[in-house]
């Protein structure tokens, strides 16, 4: 499962200059134990306004049919996260919490 955990701050200032040198420093958490690195997202989308589009209905399908969606929690998704590794590789993330939550936590973190 590719999903990054925030560091518990236990490891005191050292584990944090390490955090920065050998990855990202900032996690989005996206509900439940799934967080994913900031520099990682590619975009925060709403559930309901872009599934009216045909190009993004394709585009989750194709996901899912590509065992690319990580669905993020048991309720019903209110929206998706687009993220790209250092691969390349796309992974769409459903998740149960609003976009405006999503990004007053983005905002929050900068």
């Amino acid at each position: 499962m590719r999903t990054r955990r925030a560091m518990s701050g236990a490891g005191g200032k050292n584990s944090v200059k390490k955090s920065i040198k050998s990855g990202p420093a900032l996690y989005l958490h996206l509900g439940l134990e799934t967080a994913v690195g900031a520099d990682k997202i590619v975009g925060v989308f709403d559930l309901d306004n872009t599934s009216v589009s045909v190009l993004t209905r394709q585009f989750l399908a194709d996901a899912e049919k590509g065992g690319r969606v990580e669905t993020v929690g048991e309720e019903l998704p209110k929206s998706f996260v687009l993220a790209v590794d250092k691969n390349s590789e796309e992974t769409v993330y459903l998740s149960q919490i609003s976009t405006a939550t999503l990004k007053k936590r983005f905002t929050g973190m900068i």
